[in-house]
This record gives structure tokens, sequence and C-alpha cells, in this order.
């Protein structure tokens, strides 16, 4: 591990970022077999990789390489699920609220990726537009009127409104989770009643994500 993060150093100062990416997930694979659910050093490579991930994709440092929101999403949720299994240990709070502002942060990353998405991406192969009959008087020479009905194409509506909302509703979702996972994380605070360093980083950090949620949002208009 040390010689790897030596060469992960070098990889960045180099600016070979593929190499950085592949580094970063061996490092973490690494920790993660090595070290049981709840180790620090378990939870401080994923939350490394976190950081390299996030940074990575807001920078579009990589697009095909192994990192992506979506998937530092995943293995936030597994390392929660497993850790909140363990039986009450000194940390286990401190280390649910790391990996719930994590798993947040990961979300908001997502969440940004969504609402950049073209909307032909949330088309479910409707036609773009549609035929109805439209019927109609017209007078006869004789004076006497009668009905004359035709086929005609219009827009498809649901073309148009039905991608909009499906991103919305994939919007809310994430949302949804993101405040979830930030009250999570608010209710290990208040529950600890020790000042220490390592709680004011959570809180910190929560408020820091807080404000991050609600610029979203408003800048948004969600």
């Amino acid at each position: 591990l040390p010689v790897l993060q030596e060469i992960l150093i070098s990889n960045e100062s180099m600016g070979d970022w593929e190499a950085v990416d592949a580094n970063s997930h061996l490092i973490f694979h690494i920790n993660r077999k090595n070290f049981p659910v709840g180790d620090e050093r378990r939870i401080q490579a994923l939350n490394e990789l976190g950081k390299w991930t996030l940074k990575a994709v807001s920078d579009e440092q990589i697009k095909s390489f192994q990192s992506s929101a979506g998937e530092l999403v995943d293995l936030y949720k597994n390392e929660i699920r497993q850790t909140e299994k363990l039986a009450n240990y000194d940390g286990k709070n401190f280390h649910l609220a790391f990996l719930y502002l994590g798993e947040a942060r990961a979300k908001m990353s997502v969440t940004k990726e969504i609402i950049e998405r073209p909307l032909t991406d949330y088309m479910m192969g409707q036609p773009q537009s549609t035929t109805t009959t439209r019927c109609y008087l017209v007078r006869l020479p004789n004076g006497r009127a009668t009905q004359v009905c035709e086929t005609v194409e219009v827009p498809n509506l649901d073309y148009y409104i039905d991608p909009s909302q499906r991103q919305y509703q994939e919007i809310s979702r994430n949302l949804n989770d993101i405040r979830g996972a930030i009250s999570d994380a608010f209710d290990i605070v208040q529950n600890e009643e020790a000042y220490s360093e390592r709680l004011n980083l959570l809180l910190t950090e929560i408020q820091q994500l807080t404000e991050s949620y609600n610029t979203f949002v408003t800048e948004n208009a969600l």
C-alpha cells in the first residue's frame, strides 16, 4: 500500500489520470480485502476513492475509466449495509456518519449528471406525432350542411412531456436520498454528547453538503 500510494502521487504529478484512476481502485480493493468491515483504514480508503472519483467526474478528467459517481454510490451503500449489521463498537456511529455523507456527495454528483442529460435519453420510443380524426360542417350548394371528417397528423404531447417527467422523477428520487443520508448523519451528531475533533469535522461536512444541496435546488428551481 505505501508503494502504491507513492506511485499514485507520481501519477498525479504527471497528470496520468488513467493511471491515477486504476491505482485508486487498486488501493481501495487491497484495503477492502485485507481489513474487515468497520476498520478505519478500509473506510478511509473508500473516502479517498470517493474524493478522486468526484473530482475526476467534476473536472471531466475521465469518461471511460472505472470511476463513475453511480459506481461510487453502490460502493458506499454496500459498506453502509455491512457496517450497520455489525455489533456496536467504539466509533461505529462516526463511521456510519462519514459513510452517509460520502453516499450523499456521490448522489449529488449523480443528480448533476442527470439534470445535464438531454431529454432524448428519456424517450421511450414514442412517435413524435400521432393521427386524429377531425370533423367539421360544410355547407352544400343547396343550402344544407353536411359533416366532413378527415384524418390529420398532430404532435404527440407525450413525446415532449413524458421525457421531462421521467427526468424530474429520477432527480426527485436522488434528492430524497441525499436528504435522507444527510439527516442520518445529523442524527448521529445529535446523539454524540462529547465534543471531539471528529465531531467538529462531521458538523462542517454536514453544513457544506447542506449548502451545496440548497444551492443546487435553488439554481435549478427544483
